[in-house]
């Protein structure tokens, strides 16, 4: 891959222009971009045009999955992250023969409830087939933001009883593992919508800058609670009720980090009095980290 596929790659599929700009003389494998190409929240169809090898070869299928044959339909599910219960909900959106069908669905749900891109609201599309025996199987599941698809998870098999999908495009599976050009005691945006609101973070630790865990961030959880995380694992959520939020993870912060401007949100107010203690040094970041 030349250093011109490189460009367009980071710059087509990284929202952050500062993460964009200092991979651009980075020593990256094809591997990682294969990664930042299956994760990213970007339409299939976007995907496809850059993707190499088998990758190239399951996003099209998954397109062309999207054509229904006689006796298969599609399932629509909308779900959105409620700001009350810091949790997901779920509607029944329909019983569809047509990917048409479920795109004018989709359409005419947003213009009447004028949703917009940054809303934090997504679709579930599963299409099922049937098995021959009577029964209908669900072999794809999509994940819809508006009425493009991003991501796909297709049936593979069953374990024990319990279907088996293959993740490697069904959003933040793999993890990246990229260098990032942020520093110990920036505070930085984490932006995964539509699977929650943006988010203020701290840098306390950057390591060696490529470890999986090398990055460690100081958050307000939307429960209140004050926690860290390693960041290229995505933060860790909870729910009101001090559940774990199931939709955390479902989107590398990598993709649209960048530093925090503006006010910050309500009780989030600490992280500036932590920015100041800190002072750029990695030792205290660590010192703190230790201490919560």
């Amino acid at each position: 891959m030349n250093q011109t596929e490189k460009t367009q790659i980071l710059k087509t599929f990284l929202s952050s222009e500062e993460l964009a700009d200092s991979l651009a003389d980075a020593d990256l494998s094809a591997r990682d971009l294969d990664d930042i190409i299956a994760g990213a929240p970007a339409p299939l169809s976007v995907k496809a045009r850059y993707a190499r090898g088998e990758d190239k070869v399951q996003i099209e299928r998954a397109l062309n999955e999207l054509t229904l044959r006689p006796g298969e339909v599609f399932s629509l599910t909308d779900a959105w992250y409620d700001e009350d219960i810091k949790d997901v909900k779920t509607a029944a959106g329909g019983l569809f023969l047509s990917f048409g069908n479920v795109s004018a669905a989709i359409r005419k749900e947003q213009a009447e409830e004028g949703a917009d891109g940054d809303a934090c609201q997504w679709y579930t599309l599963q299409k099922w087939v049937p098995d021959g025996g009577g029964n209908l199987v669900n072999t794809f599941v999509y994940t819809l933001f508006g009425d493009e698809p991003v991501f796909f998870r297709k049936r593979c098999g069953e374990r024990a009883g319990v279907t088996v999908f293959d993740t490697r495009f069904g959003g933040c599976v793999p993890e990246l593992n990229l260098p990032v050009p942020f520093a110990v005691g920036e505070l930085l945006r984490v932006d995964c919508r539509p699977f929650f609101p943006p988010l203020p973070a701290l840098l306390l630790e950057k390591g060696d800058n490529r470890d999986c865990c090398c990055l460690q961030v100081l958050y307000r959880d939307t429960d209140g609670e004050w926690r860290t995380a390693a960041l290229k694992h995505g933060l860790r959520l909870r729910t009101l009720s001090g559940e774990p939020y199931v939709a955390a993870d479902r989107l590398s912060p990598l993709y649209r980090l960048t530093t925090w401007t503006g006010e910050l949100p309500n009780g989030c107010a600490p992280l500036t009095e932590a920015q100041k203690y800190l002072n750029g040094e990695e030792a205290k970041g660590r010192r703190l980290g230790e201490m919560l």
